[in-house]
């Protein structure tokens, strides 16, 4: 009697169809992912990065190294290295990585990943006058390779909206736009209460104020 070999052949069948289509649904997942992989690996690049302009930035002497900033270590500090005068020294890196804020995005809009990151300095002279000063240093792709810049002051992208009160910080990009709020104060606010404050946002390409609030800005 010759065996019925058609049920081993339905389930061979089955067995085989259900591979390919695992197949090809991990094929399509891997697809999705690796932009997110990429984007990962871009991530770390630009961190590092700015890891790399903080040494440059101690080393020329920019910033105080983070086991000198304190007050009792600023005059001392500076005898040791020679220094003249340590004005415009008094500054130092936070030790936390939370009082760093970094955004990702295609700001230059040349299909590569560019990055801001934002934080206040530590005063190590103790004094609180840079209580609302804010770092901004943007990491873009230029050509081939990266470049640090940490002198683009986004007060001077508006001439009409900007006061001897008044400055912003930045909080996020996205391909050419820079986000961020307005702060002024008025003449009976504290130190530590500017009454305004107002959303922004800038044209990356054309270096200007765009909107405000619920203004939209013609300069």
């Amino acid at each position: 009697m010759i065996p019925n070999r058609k049920p081993l052949i339905l389930v061979i069948t089955f067995l085989t169809a259900l591979t390919v289509l695992f197949t090809l649904h991990r094929s399509k997942i891997l697809k999705s992912v690796s932009p997110a992989i990429d984007n990962t690996l871009e991530r770390g690049k630009l961190r590092q990065l700015f890891i790399n302009w903080q040494s440059e930035e101690i080393k020329r002497q920019h910033f105080f190294p983070r086991n000198w900033c304190n007050p009792d270590s600023v005059l001392v500090y500076g005898k040791k290295e020679n220094l003249d005068s340590i004005k415009g020294l008094i500054y130092g890196f936070p030790l936390d990585s939370s009082d760093y804020q970094f955004s990702f995005a295609d700001l230059n809009n040349d299909g590569k990943l560019d990055g801001l990151v934002v934080f206040s300095p530590l005063q190590c002279d103790g004094g609180n006058a840079s209580e609302w000063l804010q770092w901004q240093v943007f990491l873009l792709s230029y050509q081939k390779e990266y470049k640090v810049l940490d002198t683009i002051q986004v007060n001077r992208f508006s001439s009409k909206y900007s006061h001897s009160n008044g400055f912003y910080w930045l909080d996020s990009i996205s391909t050419n736009k820079i986000f961020g709020t307005y702060f002024e104060f008025k003449k009976d606010d504290g130190r530590c209460c500017p009454s305004i404050k107002r959303p922004v946002i800038f044209d990356f390409k054309q270096r200007k104020l765009i909107f405000m609030g619920d203004i939209i800005i013609h300069e």
